[in-house]
């Protein structure tokens, strides 16, 4: 984030949308806490989560309990938006510098 702010500022402007305000708040609230969780906590929570679904498939994390299907859908597009502009198709040279190698690659199987 220190090399390029700009690339996160949709994903801020997501964080402060009603969506994901209320995502925060709806999963306090599942937590029993009176007030809104820190956003940090949340997608710490999020994370952990993820990994060990992805560590562990069949056996369901502590940390899923948090959110429901609808909560995991905000989350996994708040975490797609920082991909999308740091490692997608968001700024033309991420994505074109990867071109040159993929050519090479298909034209060396040919």
């Amino acid at each position: 984030m220190n090399k390029n702010p700009e690339a996160y500022k949709e994903q801020r402007l997501f964080e402060q949308s009603k969506v994901f305000q209320s995502t925060i708040k709806t999963v306090s609230t599942r937590l029993g806490f009176d007030t809104a969780l820190d956003f940090k906590d949340v997608e710490l929570m999020y994370l952990a989560c993820s990994f060990e679904t992805a560590w562990n498939p069949s056996k369901l994390s502590p940390w899923c309990s948090a959110f429901d299907e609808a909560d995991l859908k905000v989350m996994e597009y708040h975490q797609d938006i920082e991909y999308y502009w740091i490692d997608g198709y968001g700024y033309e040279l991420t994505y074109k510098q990867a071109c040159e190698p993929i050519k090479d690659i298909i034209k060396n199987f040919k």
